[in-house]
């Protein structure tokens, strides 16, 4: 495992610990979402510990059943998350998560990094993925 996947995997271990554990019993697709948010932005702290990330924000896909997790991070660490491949990527970050349960309602997860200097990289998992 290399230094930005051992990175990626301790902070996903943060977040997703507060973040999406039990939401999927919270009743309606909205509830869950709505859920996931609050637990995702009560990590908002322990994320912005991490020296890498910039910035940090969790909210909903517009009207769309999908929650999306919104990282800023330093033009090195983009630059090393980028380089990993896409799917490998992807792959950290559905063997960390508690996913099952809440995609299978129907919503999807989108993680967006972008670089202090705008670059941009996004990825969305789906039932499809797990």
């Amino acid at each position: 495992m290399t230094r930005v996947e051992k990175q990626i995997s301790a902070f996903l271990l943060v977040v997703l610990s507060l973040g999406l554990i039990g939401c999927s019993n919270q009743g309606s697709t909205s509830d869950v979402i709505d859920s996931a948010i609050k637990g995702g932005m009560s990590a908002r702290s322990e994320v912005l510990s991490f020296p890498n990330y910039v910035d940090y924000k969790v909210y909903r896909d517009g009207k769309h059943d999908g929650i999306v997790y919104y990282y800023k991070v330093t033009n090195d660490y983009f630059t090393a998350v980028r380089e990993n491949d896409r799917e490998e990527t992807k792959a950290l970050f559905t063997s960390e998560a508690p996913l099952a349960e809440i995609v299978d309602l129907g919503i999807y997860i989108r993680y967006e990094f972008e670089s202090v200097d705008g670059r941009k990289f996004d990825f969305v998992l789906t039932s499809s993925d797990l």
